[in-house]
């Protein structure tokens, strides 16, 4: 806690920014361990960001942790798996400074817009313009059963750019491909997918880039794009 106040004390310093009160107590809700998650030893980092250049990191033990944070700020928390080295796909929340409520809500669902408005943070934009309410609600309308992370965030990165973001900024980036399966049960970073089985050639749907998965002992990746799927990857973890 003292870091927050050290660090929000340093920015007023270097950029004479008007005063905050810090009398606003946040309380932040974890969400459950996603079902094929829960048979793991994870450990859990909450990050999140009081301007541009102030990234707080938090290791988290417990369900809910309560935070004095500056009023009339728009924040936005990421909370981040890890297991061993390997990062997995976080869940998201936000505090908006149009809002009095004293509770975030963390969770899944949120992490893929999370993930995106904290580059804009990272690159020095500004969220205050954003309805970030109505994009939360149009990217949960817009994924139906999909996984938020088959939509392409660099697409959305320069919808927000342009001032234009809506319903229709949310664009899958994603391919069907033929995978060819390790031997074993292969759990995917992204919560909202399933394990996959091996050894085993199966076809499925992935969003573009690079997608990992993993066991107990090993990770497993492979490089999707519009030509299809190429350079596997399996190593210890």
């Amino acid at each position: 806690m003292k870091q927050i106040w050290a660090e929000a004390f340093l920015l007023l310093v270097l950029t004479g920014c008007e005063f905050f009160s810090f009398d606003r107590t946040i309380r932040i809700i974890m969400p459950e361990v996603p079902s094929t998650w829960q048979d793991l030893d994870l450990n859990w980092e909450l990050s999140y960001r009081i301007h541009t250049n102030i990234l707080i990191r938090e290791q988290i033990h417990s369900k809910l942790i309560d935070l004095t944070f500056p009023k009339g700020l728009t924040a936005v928390f990421l909370l981040t798996p890890q297991f061993h080295s390997l990062e997995l796909k976080p869940a998201g929340g936000f505090l908006l400074s149009s809002e009095e409520k004293d509770i975030v809500y963390i969770s899944w669902e949120n992490g893929w817009l999370a993930q995106v408005l904290d580059r804009v943070l990272k690159s020095g934009g500004n969220l205050e313009y954003l309805n970030i309410k109505k994009l939360e609600s149009s990217l949960f309308k817009k994924r139906d059963s999909t996984s938020p992370w088959n939509f392409d965030q660099e697409f959305f990165l320069l919808e927000l750019a342009g001032l234009k973001a809506n319903y229709y900024s949310f664009q899958k980036a994603e391919i069907h491909v033929k995978l060819q399966i390790p031997e074993g049960i292969w759990l995917n970073v992204d919560p909202f997918s399933e394990p996959l089985r091996g050894p085993d050639l199966v076809e499925k749907t992935v969003p573009y880039g690079v997608n990992n998965y993993f066991s107990l002992e090993k990770s497993w990746s492979f490089q999707s794009n519009q030509m299809g799927t190429i350079d596997y990857i399996l190593k210890d973890l």
